[in-house]
């Protein structure tokens, strides 16, 4: 909100930028706003902060790095990623199938709201199926992220 304050990353106003660059800020500012609701207090908040920057240092799995030795420079290889999915990371290929389908949905994909009535319906019936199959086969339960505060 305090970018649109200042027109930085309207796409209109005193400083224009261009949709996928004002696309990327906001998802940039809305990916660090959520760190200090989700994190179990200011020290965590901190601490993930600090890790999203770098400042801790980068490790990539070394499949990652297998794939792209040129980026053996800026991070060092694990095995896996002990903080990530109960010390399971998916592949590479997987990793990047996934994260391009992602974003082919999100911004290729029209709005639910403009769909026919069969192709809503589907659409809804895969986001329960797919909310419903990550409730049972979630490791542990996590409370909703509201009711902490």
């Amino acid at each position: 909100m305090c970018c649109a304050a200042i027109g930085l990353g309207a796409t209109t106003g005193p400083v224009a930028l261009p949709g996928p660059l004002a696309h990327a800020l906001t998802l940039l500012c809305v990916l660090l706003a959520w760190v200090p609701f989700r994190a179990q207090g200011i020290d965590a908040s901190l601490a993930m902060l600090r890790g999203l920057s770098g400042i801790n240092g980068v490790a990539l799995p070394a499949m990652v790095l297998g794939w792209l030795p040129w980026l053996g420079v800026l991070a060092a290889p694990v095995a896996s990623l002990p903080s990530l999915g109960d010390a399971r990371t998916l592949s590479f290929p997987e990793a990047t199938a996934c994260l391009a389908i992602g974003w082919a949905i999100v911004l290729w994909a029209p709005q639910l709201h403009a769909l026919s009535a069969r192709a809503r319906g589907l659409a809804l019936t895969a986001s329960f199926a797919l909310s419903v199959q990550a409730v049972f086969f979630a490791p542990r339960i996590i409370p909703f992220l509201y009711f902490r505060f």
